[in-house]
This record gives structure tokens, C-alpha cells and sequence, in this order.
């Protein structure tokens, strides 16, 4: 049996003969963000080791929650760093140290993702993407992040 290029499925998401690669990928990656909710939460709010964010034009703020386990020393401190993202105008993250005292401990922590809605739809690319840093005196976690706008 042969495949050609058009033999092509992701999750659910076909390529046809009329789409080209980068359509595509952003019919999937959309349907990732936006069509996809299990037992009533977005796939953003899933406990993947990446984010994704997706903000139609009306929306100002999304928020992230993250639960990470420390798999380091007992004790360790992790400071979060903040790669800037394109079209956004802010990036919180709270608490912005994790402190584990244990092998094994689990600890939360929230992104808030904020931009102003006033912005021309021209002026913002349509992703963008960056990385929050987990950095402590041994050992550095990224987490990348993509943003879509609509």
C-alpha cells in the first residue's frame, strides 16, 4: 500500500488536496484550542507540560494553572523567567518561586496572559510564542507557550 501527501491525518484534522501545509497545521492547531473541551474545561486548562492560549478579540485576559512535581533534591527553589510574547502586554505568573521541601512534592502555579482589546487586528501577528523558565541553582524547566488571536 502507498501513501501519498494527501494521506494525511492528525487527530481528527484531514489535509485535503485544496489546503497546503500551513493551513493545515492551523486548522489543527485551532481545533486543539478551540473545539476541544473535556468535562467542560478548555484544552488550555489541561496539565500538559506546554501551554497554549487562545484569544478571540474581545478577550483581555486568559489564565493558565499548572501543577508541576519536583523530581530535583528535596529542597529546591525554582524562579520563574519570562520569555516576552508578541501581542501581548503582560505575563504573570503566580507564585513566581516554587519552593519544595520534599522529593516528590507537587506544587501550582498560574499564568495570567493580558493584552489590551483596543489593538488593531492588523498590528498583531496571528501566533506568537515564547517560554516560561523554571530556573534553580542545579537545574532549568521550560515550558513553551503558544498564543493564538483571532
Amino acid at each position: 500500500m502507498e501513501f501519498g501527501y494527501y494521506d494525511f491525518n492528525l487527530n481528527g484534522v484531514t489535509l485535503s488536496k485544496e489546503q497546503d501545509l500551513d493551513v493545515f497545521y492551523k486548522k489543527f492547531v485551532e481545533s486543539r484550542i478551540n473545539g476541544m473541551k473535556l468535562g467542560g474545561s478548555p484544552i488550555w486548562e489541561l496539565n500538559y507540560p506546554s501551554i497554549s492560549v487562545s484569544f478571540k478579540p474581545s478577550v483581555a485576559k486568559v489564565s493558565v494553572t499548572r501543577t508541576v512535581r519536583n523530581v530535583g533534591p528535596a529542597k529546591s527553589h525554582y524562579q520563574s523567567v519570562i520569555d516576552p510574547i508578541k501581542g501581548l502586554d503582560s505575563i504573570g505568573v503566580y507564585p513566581h518561586v516554587l519552593v519544595f521541601t520534599e522529593a516528590n512534592q507537587t506544587a501550582s502555579y498560574r499564568v495570567d496572559f493580558m493584552r489590551r482589546v483596543d489593538r488593531k487586528a492588523t498590528a498583531l501577528p496571528p501566533f506568537a510564542q515564547g517560554a516560561i523558565t523554571w530556573v534553580s541553582a542545579r537545574h532549568s524547566v521550560r515550558t513553551p507557550v503558544a498564543v493564538v488571536f483571532e
